[in-house]
C-alpha cells in the first residue's frame, strides 16, 4: 500500500474516503521524523514524496481505530 499524498485539512478535520479524522489525531503526519521512526520499526519504507506500508505496518493494530476514524459527513 502506497501513501503518495496526504489529505488536506479543513477546519479541525480531514477526509480519507468516507472516513473523517480529527486533525488533533494526526499531528505527526507531515513530520519526517515520525515517518523515519515508523521506518525503523519496519512499518513503512519512507521517502520524501511517499511512504510504502509494509505487511507489518498494514497488520499492526493500534487499538485506536474506533477512537480516530469516524464514518459520516458533516
Amino acid at each position: 500500500m502506497i501513501i503518495a499524498g496526504l489529505p488536506v485539512v479543513h477546519g479541525d478535520h480531514f477526509h480519507i474516503g468516507e472516513v473523517v479524522v480529527a486533525s488533533r489525531h494526526a499531528t505527526g503526519l507531515r513530520n519526517p521524523s515520525v515517518w523515519l521512526a515508523l521506518e525503523r520499526k519496519g512499518f513503512v519504507r519512507y521517502s520524501a514524496d511517499r511512504a510504502v506500508l509494509t505487511p507489518l505496518g498494514i497488520a499492526y493494530d493500534t487499538g485506536l481505530r474506533d477512537a480516530i476514524l469516524h464514518l459520516g459527513g458533516h
